[in-house]
């Protein structure tokens, strides 16, 4: 009898022993009793040594044929529970893609013997009425309403019925996303490199493919339109020539880049490309990972998830857009995927690179200090200019906000044509180059139509009634819409239940100005994109194509249209009020807006044609958007790790993000009171420790309340990472049991403080 050690996803920080007649190999799933249900665990090893008067339940069933878990992922999956806080069985359960999960599904079915009972006039007669087998869930509800019908397993031992088990892919809806081209057969004509893209190619051959060892991971900051996608080819193509059964992992932050990213690559590398996204259908995610896992496919392309792929002998890393935060999981098991991909390249010996016009502060200091590598692509590969950025400074005497009439044909309504205060230089540029055949991009920084109602009477702003966050309108002014838990009413029921209010539609969104630069700029193909319009299957990839084939002529968005697209008639840029992101209580604010501003800057001339940029904005002279504007990360980054390091901020400190919630307040506020009595008693318990970290809170964070639970916030700081990770384990010991309803949620190195 073979004892193991199987990690079960339950949020209990342990694994569990269960026996086993025969030896099954780590990695491997298999199907477990544990409590009053059937679970899906993974064997990790052999178990160590179990008091001999124990009495362990055996595993009842093997559902894998060989370990879909390699030695590899299995390291990381220890390593992010570790590093993360989180139960080693929830992480494997995160890991293993939804294509890949199979359930095992039981069938009893009527025996000879148990027709003839059945026939007899056998309580199986009212079970089995007009079928000879039934799922194991349909036969146990049925048999629950039936008292005398004698237990399943009498019925078993006796040989009235007998039991199947298969595996099955669950297939989930399906997201609204295409699947990735085919590949094409046509004769690839290779661009000349720049002498600096030759250099850089040269050095991750040399440096990193050629390394005797594991080399240090590489940042490439290169300017947008330096051609990093042109040095990525290049080195896949040298580590295929080094061994044609070598892959590579490209990590994308978004699923709307992976359509274009799969095109370039599948042309330089026909067929041997697979790629996953969460919308692709579980049946294609999983032929693709089978693909990699089988060593059909060298190259495999998708978002964070990717990184935990099946890899046979992974060579190379590739993360496009490496500061994106979109990396950063902010669900379930909040891990960082560029993170996890550099310790993958650790463990599996590759060589990683991590790509960017922007990288994050983490990378660049890491970069100064020598722990990476820095590569620098200053220029464009075309040989153009950056485009020319100029500041359109906005009217601060534009009007509040536009009137809601309480009554009108169809309900609520706006007062007068949608307006939004674009200045008229602006709309004088845009209608310029829809006059020369050219396209244009109008980034606006939120979604919705308004940004919110505002009541003149009780002089504050229409809140979701969960969230201590105002109403986002919709809808051209219709529909009044939570972006944190999804509420939604209308103006009209709000007029209606509130008559003696007056209501101020305030500021715009992207479908406001979608629809004013269709008023303002006619004959103008106008689209709009955002996550609103996304729902729709299929519609971001049609889109997209459409604007590359010249069949739209405006795109106007949000922060999804700055992000590694590549448009070569696009020679206008319109970046459209980015100061609230500057006022954000959050460190990162500066190097969010400096990034969304020289990333979307760079959609623009990025082929023949020259670009333009235009930033309408109250603030001109700030530092951030004048480093931007100048397309200077250098002097910015400078700045910002001053900054950073005079406060104690990552990447100069490490931090640890604790939200406790509720939907009792008193409850809530009561835990509060006993985790200062907690910080008190550390602090006269171990000084030494706790003098170390830097402890904020509990607060109310900005946004008190999310879905009716209310939200308090405890943050870790420390420059000592092991102070730092020894009093969050304190705490967690120390609160482990809750009170009843209140939820803890802990991010290790989070990317967000809102």
């Amino acid at each position: 009898m073979h004892e193991l050690d199987v990690a079960v996803p339950t949020p209990l920080a342990q694994t569990f022993t269960y026996t086993a007649e025969i030896a099954v190999s780590a990695g491997t799933r298999v199907l477990v009793p544990f409590g009053k249900r059937r679970l899906v665990g993974v064997v990790l090893g052999a178990a160590g040594a179990t008091d001999p008067g124990q009495k362990l339940k055996a595993i009842e069933h093997v559902i894998d044929e060989a370990p879909v878990y390699s030695p590899v992922v299995l390291e990381i999956a220890k390593w992010i529970s570790t590093y993360y806080f989180h139960p080693i069985g929830e992480v494997l359960r995160t890991m293993l893609p939804a294509s890949a999960t199979k359930v095992v599904d039981e069938t009893y079915v009527l025996t000879e013997k148990g027709k003839a009972a059945r026939a007899e006039g056998h309580a199986l007669k009212k079970v089995f009425a007009r079928k000879d087998e039934l799922t194991a869930a349909t036969l146990k509800a049925k048999l629950r309403k039936l008292p005398e019908a004698p237990p399943l397993k009498e019925m078993l031992k006796a040989g009235l019925l007998s039991k199947t088990r298969s595996t099955s892919m669950r297939a989930r809806a399906e997201e609204g996303f295409a699947p990735a081209e085919k590949g094409e057969a046509a004769e690839i004509v290779m661009p000349t490199l720049t002498a600096t893209q030759a250099e850089v190619t040269a050095t991750l051959i040399r440096e990193g493919l050629d390394f005797d060892g594991t080399p240090k991971p590489f940042l490439l900051h290169g300017v947008t339109g330096a051609g990093k996608t042109e040095v990525y080819l290049r080195t896949i193509a040298a580590t295929l020539e080094r061994s044609p059964e070598a892959q590579t992992l490209v990590l994308v932050p978004e699923i709307s880049l992976t359509p274009q990213m799969t095109r370039v690559f599948e042309r330089r590398f026909p067929g041997r490309v697979a790629v996953v996204h969460s919308a692709l259908s579980d049946p294609d995610r999983w032929a693709a990972l089978s693909r990699i896992r089988k060593g059909e496919a060298s190259i495999l392309i998708g978002p964070r998830s990717a990184v935990f792929g099946p890899f046979r002998q992974l060579c190379l890393i590739l993360v496009d857009e490496e500061h994106d935060g979109s990396y950063k999981q902010t669900t379930g098991l909040p891990y960082n995927g560029r993170d996890v991909a550099v310790l993958r390249g650790k463990l599996e010996g590759a060589t990683v690179v991590l790509g960017s016009a922007t990288p994050s502060m983490e990378s660049y200091q890491n970069a100064l200090t020598g722990r990476y590598s820095l590569l620098e692509l200053p220029e464009r590969a075309t040989g153009r200019p950056l485009p020319t950025v100029s500041i359109v400074e906005a009217d601060k005497t534009a009007k509040f906000g536009s009137l809601v009439s309480r009554r009108g044909p169809a309900g609520p309504a706006m007062q007068g044509e949608p307006e939004i205060p674009i200045d008229p230089r602006v709309v004088l540029a845009l209608r310029d180059n829809l006059a020369r055949k050219q396209q244009s991009i109008v980034l606006v920084n939120r979604r919705g139509y308004a940004f919110y109602l505002f009541s003149l009477e009780k002089k504050k702003a229409v809140q979701c009634p969960q969230c201590s966050i105002s109403l986002t309108l919709h809808a051209r002014s219709a529909v009044l819409r939570c972006h944190y838990c999804d509420y939604a009413t209308t103006t009209e029921k709000l007029t209606r239940e509130r008559p003696d209010e007056t209501f101020i539609a305030v500021g715009y969104g992207s479908q406001k100005a979608e629809d004013a630069v269709t008023r303002m700029v006619p004959g103008a193909r106008v689209v709009r994109i955002d996550s609103d319009s996304v729902n729709e299957r299929d519609f971001l990839p049609k889109t997209l194509n459409a604007f590359r084939d010249g069949e739209i002529d405006i795109l106007v968005g949000t922060q999804i249209l700055a992000k590694g697209h590549d448009f070569p008639n696009v020679t206008l840029i319109v970046i459209l009020e980015v100061d609230q992101l500057l006022d954000l209580p959050d460190f990162r604010a500066g190097e969010r807006t400096f990034q969304l501003l020289v990333q979307a800057s760079g959609r623009a001339g990025r082929a023949e044609l020259a670009g333009e940029v235009l930033v309408q904005t109250i603030r001109a002279g700030h530092p951030v958007v004048a480093t931007a504007l100048r397309q200077d990360f250098k002097a910015f980054a400078a700045a910002e790790l001053q900054f950073r390091q005079q406060h104690c901020y990552p990447p100069f400190a490490r931090m640890i993000a604790i939200e406790l919630n509720g939907e009792e307040k008193p409850r809530l506020d009561e835990l509060c009171r006993r985790i200062e009595g907690w910080i008190e008693q550390m602090a006269a318990l171990r000084p030494d420790l706790v003098q170390k970290v830097r402890i904020l809170g509990p607060a109310v964070p900005p946004i008190e309340m999310v879905r009716r639970r209310h939200r308090r916030s405890l943050i870790f700081c420390a420059t000592d990472t092991a102070a730092l990770r020894q009093l969050a384990q304190h705490f967690l010991t120390a609160f482990q049991k809750l009170p009843a309803d209140v939820r803890l949620k802990i991010d290790v190195d989070p990317q967000s403080l809102i």
